[in-house]
């Protein structure tokens, strides 16, 4: 008698795990595309399942954790994903049998409607991935959308910012990697555009005022040549409401790259009330020098 006893206890425990975990029923789960923003990495499109009976958003830990690049790798049932977060240290265990995360030493135990397992993937409700991983997730029903913010230097943000490094210094150096390049043609002189302007204000018993503005543009000299000529009936042709510049720029040529002449700006913090005609140059290129990055420095001291 004792053996039939002995064998229901093995198949009632065998079971138990089984029992333990949340069952997956269709009928209580959607499966909707939900978009993902993350900050400092950006946005994209992720299969997730909506539950009705609680309101509760899950997402897939494989397909969340491959876009963070974060370490993981998942039974072929997806019962049991192990990997480490950022540290080879912090060794993390998600256990689908038992509903228990493993991480930092520590044992979290799930809820019912806090793990679900498909056929396709790991579900975590998204409650859970800020206390457990740091992953803070809010989900906004009406945009279908889930936005992840985080402390953490997850790997894909790290490569984002050593790529963005790479590419400063490439351009300071005026590296460009490009598959065609269209170099600039002077010419000695080639027509541009013509704008013109006219208008005319008529107030009975009152001195009626006429304005005319003509604007041309081309290229001479080798250089860019603007004029902007203004008449107005009741200043005339007034040579302090016109404007010509000649503008010259080759970043090819270090000692030189630019040379303007005509009505220049000065630049001065004084009030300049009449225009200043005349010639500058400078070496400094058409383009603009920025550059951002973000650098770690790490040592250890003892103390005296």
């Amino acid at each position: 008698m004792k053996r039939p006893v002995i064998f229901l206890l093995l198949i009632v425990a065998g079971l138990m795990p089984m029992q333990a975990a949340q069952a997956f029923d269709e009928e209580d789960y959607e499966e909707i595309l939900v978009y993902m923003r993350i900050q400092g990495i950006g946005a994209f499109e992720m299969p997730a399942y909506f539950s009705y009976s609680n309101n509760r958003l899950y997402l897939p830990v494989v397909d969340l954790f491959l876009f963070l690049r974060i370490n993981q790798e998942a039974t072929p049932y997806y019962d049991r994903l192990t990997g480490f977060l950022i540290d080879e240290k912090r060794l993390y265990v998600i256990d689908h049998a038992s509903r228990t995360i493993q991480i930092d030493g520590k044992t979290i135990v799930l809820g019912e409607d806090e793990i679900l397992r498909t056929e396709t993937g790991l579900y975590l409700y998204t409650g859970v991935f800020g206390p457990v991983f740091g992953l803070h997730c809010t989900f906004h029903f009406r945009s279908l959308s889930v936005e992840l913010k985080t402390d953490l230097e997850l790997p894909a943000i790290r490569e984002m910012r050593l790529a963005m490094m790479r590419q400063n210094v490439e351009r300071l150096r005026g590296e460009v990697d490009v598959d065609t390049t269209l170099h600039r043609r002077y010419h000695f002189f080639r027509f541009g555009m013509v704008d013109w302007a006219l208008s005319s204000t008529q107030i009975t018993r009152s001195t009626t005022d006429t304005r005319a503005s003509l604007g041309l543009g081309s290229e001479f000299l080798f250089g860019e040549t603007n004029v902007f000529l203004n008449y107005s009936s009741r200043d005339g042709f007034n040579e302090r409401n016109q404007h010509y510049s000649w503008r010259w720029a080759n970043n090819q040529i270090k000692p030189v790259r630019q040379v303007r002449a005509g009505k220049i700006g000065t630049g001065a913090i004084s009030s300049i009330y009449n225009p200043f005609i005349g010639v500058s140059a400078t070496n400094a290129p058409t383009t603009f020098r920025r550059s951002y990055g973000e650098y770690t420095l790490s040592d250890f001291t003892e103390p005296g």
